[in-house]
């Protein structure tokens, strides 16, 4: 059965902008409790992609 108390209960859509600023904080500080696997990350990545620019290269020249 359904209850009439949540059916005829008005639905918030949205949040105001106290809620969104909370929000933003707690990734941020989530984020930043992940700062040394970001940055591990994101040096690998860039690392891959210099390894992978310089060996195209190389290899576009001896052709």
């Amino acid at each position: 059965m359904e209850n009439t108390a949540q059916k005829d209960a008005p639905k918030e859509e949205g949040m105001s902008m106290k809620e969104f600023l909370l929000k933003i904080n707690e990734w941020f500080r989530f984020l930043l409790s992940k700062w040394l696997i970001i940055v591990i990350v994101g040096l690998s990545g860039a690392g891959l992609g210099l390894y992978y620019g310089l060996m195209k290269s190389l290899i576009i020249q001896r052709k």
